[in-house]
Parts: C-alpha cells; structure tokens; sequence
C-alpha cells in the first residue's frame, strides 16, 4: 500500500505578503509623523488667528449673581471684562431663567467672543 505525501504549507507567499505588510507600515508611520528634517524657511502672516487667549468661566447663580472666574460682576460690565480672542464656558444653575442666560451670552457676544459654550451635567439613565 502506497502512502499519501503529507501536505505541506507553502510559506513563501505568507512571508511575501507579511514583508509588504511590514514595509506599508513602516512607510506610512514615516508620513504620518512630524515632517521630516526639511529646512525650510515660512514666510510670516499677519492674517493668521492665534487660539483663544484664555479660558473664561462665568457663573450663574440661582439667585441672581453673575460671577467671572470666582468674582462677582453686574451683567452692564461683563462686556468691559471679556476680550475677544476668550473662550467662554457659561455654568448656569438648574434653577436660572432662561432669559437670564441668553441675556448673559449677549453680553459675551457683543464682547466679541464667538467662542461661547453650556456646562451640563450628562444625564443619568435610570
């Protein structure tokens, strides 16, 4: 009775396909990085926008008072207070009106500021 060859796996393909793998890999981390060592000399803008200068909080309280960074201020001066250029977070209580609020943002947009955004707290799923 003669026996069967057993089967063998061929492992050239495999080692082909895993060495292009490998050099893809190596390729596109390479493009993906920093630039490469070019020298290059960029010319200056002076229409480029620099990011916010600061992060700003301002607090609304349920019992009327406005406060900016841990200072209470009367809502008339909240636009003398604010640059443009600031990011501004609005942390307004559960209780406060509306109205209160966007009167609030209004100011800050008046101020310049289109950087203007709501804490909230996320919501629990019961």
């Amino acid at each position: 009775m003669r026996r069967r060859p057993e089967p063998q796996i061929n492992m050239a393909p495999l080692i082909d396909i895993v060495f292009l793998l490998l050099i893809f890999f190596i390729y596109t981390v390479n493009m993906t990085g920093q630039p490469l060592d070019v020298d290059i000399d960029l010319p200056a803008s002076a229409a480029a926008e620099a990011g916010p200068t600061r992060t700003v909080a301002i607090f609304l309280t349920r019992s009327g008072e406005t406060y900016l960074d841990g200072r209470p201020v009367e809502l008339t001066s909240l636009r003398d207070l604010l640059n443009q250029g600031d990011q501004v977070i609005i942390y307004a209580d559960r209780g406060v009106d509306l109205q209160r609020a966007l009167l609030v943002m209004d100011e800050v947009r008046l101020a310049g500021i289109e950087n203007v955004g709501f804490a909230v707290w996320p919501r629990e799923e019961t």
